[in-house]
């Protein structure tokens, strides 16, 4: 396994992702898929948030109680960047995802789920809302006090939620409830 500070991981490769943020930014063009590298494409760190982008066939997660970001893709080694951090408030950034299984297990000020295809994501409770937005065959389980969706397609959602969800221009969005144990 390697192991990379967060500060190690900006200082190498800020210019990489400056460039991943510019792409992934543009609405007209979102950037083209890459493999799981995790040489090139590093977790997103940033102030109070998180995330991963750009990722194909992967493993990803973040635990809470470690502050570790974890990408795993099939048969390759494991690559782990310790965060520094045992933020509960921070938002967490799910973008540009393909045929990955994300794991969050912590507490998220706000999660945002946009432009993946075929991925079950996995997360903790979420204090905030829980944004999703032009996904495609998803699978998504969370606990949290708003959910949005918009222009998405066959996602299954299996939540609690606090208040009721807003859907807007979406197609074959099931639900299921999230059973917590009090």
């Amino acid at each position: 396994q390697k192991y990379r500070s967060a500060r190690d991981e900006q200082a190498s490769s800020s210019a990489q992702r400056e460039e991943l943020h510019r792409d992934n930014n543009n609405e007209d063009n979102p950037g083209e898929l890459s493999s799981c590298d995790t040489t090139t494409h590093v977790p997103f760190v940033g102030e109070n948030s998180y995330g991963f982008d750009n990722k194909t066939n992967c493993h990803l997660s973040y635990d809470g109680s470690t502050s570790m970001l974890s990408i795993k893709e099939q048969d390759t080694e494991e690559h782990i960047i310790h965060v520094n951090s045992h933020d509960t408030s921070a938002n967490f950034h799910l973008s540009n995802l393909k045929n990955c299984t994300v794991t969050l297990k912590t507490i998220c000020g706000s999660l945002k789920i946009k432009n993946n295809e075929n991925c079950v994501i996995y997360c903790g409770p979420v204090s905030g809302p829980v944004f999703v937005e032009h996904c495609t065959n998803c699978t998504i389980v969370a606990a949290s006090r708003q959910l949005r969706i918009h222009d998405s397609t066959n996602v299954h959602f299996i939540i609690f939620v606090a208040s009721g969800p807003i859907i807007e221009d979406c197609s074959q969005t099931y639900f299921s409830r999230l059973y917590i144990p009090v």
